[in-house]
């Protein structure tokens, strides 16, 4: 049953669709506050990295601010919004999250963001 919701492409068409939300929304805020904040997406998965410049090696992470990345999961765990509170760690859109989870979470890295 779980293949045969998958085959036609809906369940990942909507997953994507909502980390693409989620990765544009974080990468404004972050703009809009002017943080050093770059967030990539790639599928189902968003990763915000606190750091400037572009990203095209494993070393480039290096430049990520872990504290600023650490500080930012633990508070959006604490508004009730789950990221594994360790630097550098993907955040996973599924089949259950919803719009609303979006606005929701943006609405609260919002909160984060500005105290940063």
């Amino acid at each position: 049953a779980t293949i045969a919701e998958l085959e036609d492409g809906r369940v990942h068409q909507h997953c994507f669709a909502l980390a693409e939300r989620l990765r544009a929304g974080l990468q404004a805020l972050g703009d809009e506050l002017g943080l050093t904040l770059k967030v990539v997406s790639f599928g189902s998965v968003v990763v915000p990295y606190f750091l400037d410049g572009a990203i095209t090696t494993y070393t480039d992470l290096f430049r990520n601010d872990n504290a600023r990345d650490v500080a930012f999961r633990k508070a959006m765990c604490e508004r009730g919004i789950f990221m594994i509170p360790t630097a550098l760690k993907r955040n996973h859109i599924s089949a259950a999250h919803t719009e609303a989870d979006i606005d929701r979470t943006l609405a609260e890295a919002r909160i984060v963001l500005k105290t940063l």
